[in-house]
């Protein structure tokens, strides 16, 4: 595969890849939770360095392996879901929390913001794969998503890397009930904190992967 073609790529891009890809979290009703993500890492990658990627003061990796063919699995806990951002594997991505407290419900919403939209070439996607799976589960029974398929408190998004990276700006969002709130019958909670953070630019051509300049539809 051509070096070049893996190091223009944006690490996001790289982290979304599913065909040995996967991200799965589980977020706490204050924003905290784990993540379980599993990608195909770079050439020559590391445990450490696979590991510097997902660590900041928001993130702490628990448990990473990184097999022969360079498929990695990272399990880690966050403290904010709205400051993923703070680890390199997620500087292209913003989310926001926000609550409707007469509709006794919670809103999380995560938008990839790419530098450029690119194609990534098929070298590229024969390495790290072209599609994506993206779910996270909640802490109320969810009443609205963008998501491909939702089901009691888990959302799941499946898309590919090139309609990722070919966007500028690809956005998830799932509504929830509010622990605690009208919705489920007792006094609703105090509002949570509408975070989020600018998206650093995306690598020389985006997330650990990369892009053409298509416009989002």
């Amino acid at each position: 595969m051509n070096r070049r073609s893996i190091g223009t790529l944006p690490i996001l891009a790289l982290l979304l890849t599913t065909s040995g890809c996967l991200i799965d979290s589980t977020m706490e009703s204050d924003g905290s939770g784990t993540m379980r993500v599993e990608y195909r890492a770079g050439p020559n990658s590391t445990a450490d360095a696979v590991k510097r990627l997902f660590t900041s003061s928001n993130a702490e990796v628990t448990d990473i392996t990184v097999d022969k063919d360079m498929n990695a699995k990272v399990a880690l806990k966050y403290k904010d879901v709205t400051a993923l951002n703070k680890s390199k594997f997620f500087r292209s991505l913003t989310v926001t929390r926000s609550e409707d407290e007469k509709a006794g419900t919670k809103t999380i919403k995560g938008v990839v913001t790419n530098a450029r939209a690119l194609d990534l070439p098929d070298d590229s996607l024969k390495y790290f794969g072209k599609d994506a799976k993206i779910s996270i589960t909640l802490p109320g029974e969810i009443v609205q998503s963008n998501a491909t398929t939702s089901s009691d408190k888990t959302a799941t998004w499946n898309t590919t890397l090139n309609k990722l990276m070919g966007a500028d700006k690809e956005s998830f969002e799932v509504t929830f009930k509010s622990s605690g709130s009208a919705a489920s019958g007792t006094p609703a909670t105090t509002p949570a904190s509408a975070a989020g953070t600018t998206p650093a630019k995306t690598a020389a051509a985006a997330p650990a992967a990369t892009l053409k300049g298509k416009k989002s539809k």
